[in-house]
Parts: structure tokens; C-alpha cells; sequence
């Protein structure tokens, strides 16, 4: 699958949430809608797609902090999942935020995760710290950074 990198908004932000949900997932349509505006918004397509309705592949959502950027929200089609749409995106959010002089890219993931952990690790994030009981479940937050080398 060919990655097709947008920084716009989706066309059915609430239909992305739906196929998306999970019993644990934290993130309701109400929330994003209200965040969507004041973040920047990554978004991987089909490329081969004609339209991008229905055909979303993969969302990252985060916001600029002073020096460094905090992603939000990741969200990969249920049907795209395990196709490497996702690492194909946080590549290009890294490539993209190096070059806009971030230093660093972090995010949280929930313990039992050990898929998103492992993508992450293979994406050069590193586990750097924990916060316990964080989630409604009682699980811990797995703090994850990407130190960026800007030269």
C-alpha cells in the first residue's frame, strides 16, 4: 500500500471514532470534535483510493508544545491495521516535526497495549516513564518519547 501523507481534516471524524472503539478507549466524539481545531491533525489514505470518504487509513493527532509535540490520539482503520499504514505515518510525523525543530515527540500508551508498545519501540520511541492507576480501568500510562536530532 502506497502512503499518502495529509495534514487536513477528515471528511467523517465520527465515523472513524465508531470503527475505532474499543471498551477501554478513552476518546468519545464529543472530545475530538472539541480538540480537533486546536491540533494538527496527520492523516494517512490509500493512495489508490478514489475518494477518501470510508477509506481512511490511519490518524495521528497531536499538539505543539513549547519544544516539543504530544500526540494525543492514534487511531488506524480496524481493516488497515497490521498493513504498516501506522508506522508508515509516524515516520512522516517524525520526518516532519525534525524539520520544524522539535526536540522531542511523546505520547502515552495504556500497559496491557503491547502492540502499540511494540510499534512504538520500532519506531524508536522509548520508554521513559509511567503513570500508575492513569486510565479508568486502573491500568498504567507508559510514557513513550522520540528524541529528535536536529542539526
Amino acid at each position: 500500500m502506497k502512503k499518502n501523507l495529509k495534514l487536513e481534516r477528515f471528511v467523517d471524524l465520527e465515523a472513524i471514532l465508531k470503527a475505532e472503539r474499543k471498551p477501554s478507549f478513552l476518546w468519545d466524539l464529543a472530545m475530538v470534535t472539541e480538540l480537533w481545531p486546536q491540533c494538527i491533525n496527520y492523516s494517512a489514505w490509500d493512495a489508490e483510493a478514489e475518494s477518501t470518504d470510508g477509506d481512511w487509513g490511519a490518524l495521528v493527532l497531536g499538539q505543539e508544545l513549547a519544544s516539543s509535540f504530544e500526540i494525543l490520539l492514534l487511531l488506524t482503520n480496524p481493516t488497515k491495521k497490521r498493513t504498516g499504514i501506522m508506522k508508515n505515518l509516524l515516520s512522516e510525523v517524525v520526518e516532519d516535526l525534525s524539520v520544524n525543530l522539535k526536540e522531542e515527540i511523546w505520547l502515552e500508551v495504556h500497559e496491557s497495549n503491547l502492540a502499540a508498545r511494540n510499534l512504538y519501540k520500532n519506531c524508536s520511541f522509548v520508554e521513559v516513564g509511567s503513570r500508575p492507576k492513569y486510565y479508568s480501568d486502573g491500568g498504567n500510562a507508559i510514557l513513550c518519547s522520540f528524541f529528535l536530532k536536529n542539526e
